[in-house]
Parts: structure tokens; C-alpha cells; sequence
């Protein structure tokens, strides 16, 4: 089907585990109880760059990682597991 429909999206494994990454760190937030306006109050950036990490229009370095976890109340490991 997929060959017959072009509209199908077909993603790359990196892709498919960049999605996985931005899954994680939305998941954890929200475990968390935060909305991605507080967890930017917190980290002392804009709703819009979390959004940007989330939705992978974004490649965090490991300090912002760090910082991450730390705002969001769980450890690196948690925001990078393994999920594909």
C-alpha cells in the first residue's frame, strides 16, 4: 500500500528513534505535572523552544539535557531511555 499511496510518510530508523527522544521528554513532563509554559519558567526559556524539543525542531545539547531533567524532576537516563 504504501508504494501505491505516496501521501504514506516512511521514516529513517534515526527518525523514528528522534521521535522516540521527544515522546520521552513530553511524557516526562507531563508525569510531572507540568504544562510546557511552567517547565520554561523553570528552565528560563520560552514555551516555544520546548515545544521546538519536543517536537525534535530542536537538537538539545547535553547542559540543556541536564537542565531538563533537573526542571522537570527525573534524571537524563529517564529523558533519553531507550523506547524502539
Amino acid at each position: 500500500k504504501r508504494l501505491q499511496n505516496p501521501s504514506l510518510k516512511t521514516y529513517t530508523m534515526d527518525e523514528v528513534a528522534r521521535l522516540a527522544f521527544g515522546n520521552n521528554i513530553k511524557a516526562c513532563r507531563e508525569r510531572a505535572g507540568l504544562t510546557q509554559e511552567e517547565l520554561a519558567r523553570r528552565m528560563s526559556c520560552t514555551q516555544s523552544y520546548i515545544s521546538q524539543v519536543e517536537q525534535l525542531d530542536a537538537r538539545p545539547t547535553l547542559g540543556t539535557l541536564q537542565k531538563l531533567a533537573e526542571a522537570i524532576g527525573c534524571s537524563v537516563g529517564e529523558l533519553v531511555r531507550k523506547t524502539v
